[in-house]
């Protein structure tokens, strides 16, 4: 049942990655990061003490992979290769070019072409055949369902890196990318011309070509991204998974989407990646015709693919390959203490600084001490949970936009944690800490 869940969540995560952008978007439904309110507190709490996160009776799951393809008529101009790892919580994203030159798999020698002749199980076939992954599942979308997830969140603010000039009448339905440079809100008109360009009409754009697109349109997924966890945007995931189903070619059903949406867990910025198969643009003659093709470079390709689908972040940054370890399940006495703890203050007033307590492989003594620690300087513990990982994690403080330097300043000095990083996303807690085996 515990593999069946872990598959599920990862193809929701895929589902709702494509309805965010013809880049596919990504994890719109892990609403377990919507940061819940004190009143859901006691239903958290119940998960930890029946034992549900206990990470020693747990076997690992096996990493799921879903190739995320954005059609325009017979061409596949998106392709991505997305996977989940349920153990370490990642998400991976390998954005592979449309032009990349795949010889007689295709009619023209490339990779976006497969699909016209040779169906999804083609290009299906080819990118694992690239990458070494295996796939296990896919999703096909058009392009036209981002204008109606974007419009539905109310737009999305997106830096535009260049103005953007281009027409073509001879489409169907016709093409018009009027853009001007600078940080500005897109509709989900905006959005889809954003996304789809390439080039102006006086045959200027981006300066590394169809790359400077793949750039932009991952730039666009974090913006959604950022958008969607806005609070006011939380009770739309249905509504969005829903235009998702309708919008695309998938062998998950709404049905399996609701039955497993409670059970996925929250989701941080900290551990999604994006990168593009390493390669070179060029012209090459095949069939008699020179085109501009993009040759990957296969050596740089296995070096990053091994660092993006085997390795975790820690991992990558560490420069190890042996860091495995389990983590504990939260204490039932530390747990009673941290929620008690953070109801109020002397005053009688919530705490100003609200926190996210995750346990990752901490001592519970040293665990207890924080608590009390951040009960007695005015720190309000709204979520406790545990960070579910198979890797050791360093103790850190994860910071938003919402907080002060001198907050922070303070929070490291009363807790002892030096380690710090800057998160993107929209969150109602000031701070997130994660505990581990070092503190």
């Amino acid at each position: 049942m515990n593999k069946l869940i872990g598959v599920v969540k990862v193809l929701v995560v895929m589902l709702v990655i494509l309805s965010m952008t013809v880049l596919g978007g990504i994890l719109a439904v892990y609403y377990e990061n919507w940061e819940k309110d004190m009143s859901e507190n006691d239903s958290n709490l119940a998960q930890f003490l029946s034992g549900k996160v206990n990470a020693n009776e747990k076997e690992l799951e096996p990493n799921v992979t879903c190739l995320v393809m954005g059609r325009n008529q017979a061409l596949t101009d998106f392709i991505v290769l997305m996977q989940y790892n349920p153990n370490t919580r990642e998400v991976s994203m390998l954005s592979i070019p449309r032009d990349t030159f795949v010889g007689s798999a295709s009619v023209d020698g490339k990779i976006n072409s497969i699909y016209a002749n040779k169906g999804i199980s083609g290009i299906r076939a080819k990118v694992e055949e690239l990458t070494g992954i295996e796939v296990n599942y896919h999703v096909l979308f058009d392009a036209s369902i981002l204008k109606k997830v974007v419009n539905e969140l109310g737009g999305v603010t997106v830096d535009v890196p260049i103005n953007m000039d281009y027409d073509d009448p001879y489409q169907n339905p016709p093409l018009h990318i009027h853009l001007k440079k600078g940080t500005q809100l897109l509709s989900g008109s905006q959005a889809e011309q954003f996304v789809r360009f390439r080039k102006n009409n006086n045959g200027t754009g981006y300066p590394n070509g169809d790359i400077g697109r793949i750039d932009a349109q991952q730039r666009f997924i974090k913006a959604l991204i950022s958008e969607l966890l806005k609070g006011e945007n939380i009770g739309k995931v249905k509504n969005l998974a829903q235009i998702v189903i309708n919008g695309t070619k998938t062998d998950v059903s709404m049905d399996v989407v609701e039955e497993y949406l409670g059970d996925l867990v929250t989701f941080k910025m900290d551990r999604m990646r994006m990168e593009t198969l390493p390669g070179l643009g060029q012209y090459k003659s095949y069939n008699g015709l020179t085109r501009s093709y993009y040759i990957h470079d296969e050596e740089a390709s296995k070096i990053l693919i091994d660092e993006l689908f085997n390795k975790s972040i820690n991992e990558v940054s560490a420069n190890s390959g042996d860091i495995l370890t389990d983590t504990v399940p939260v204490d039932k006495d530390i747990a009673e203490e941290v929620f008690s703890s953070e109801l109020e203050t002397e005053d009688g007033n919530s705490g100003e600084i609200k926190i996210e307590l995750l346990i990752a492989k901490a001592k519970n003594a040293r665990v207890n001490e924080l608590a009390e620690i951040l009960a007695d300087n005015n720190c309000n513990v709204v979520k406790l949970g545990n960070y579910q990982t198979v890797q050791v994690e360093p103790s850190r403080i994860i910071t938003y936009d919402q907080n002060t330097d001198e907050e922070l300043e303070f929070l490291k000095e009363i807790s002892g944690i030096k380690k710090v990083e800057e998160s993107d996303e929209k969150s109602n807690v000031k701070f997130t800490i994660i505990i581990g085996a070092n503190y």
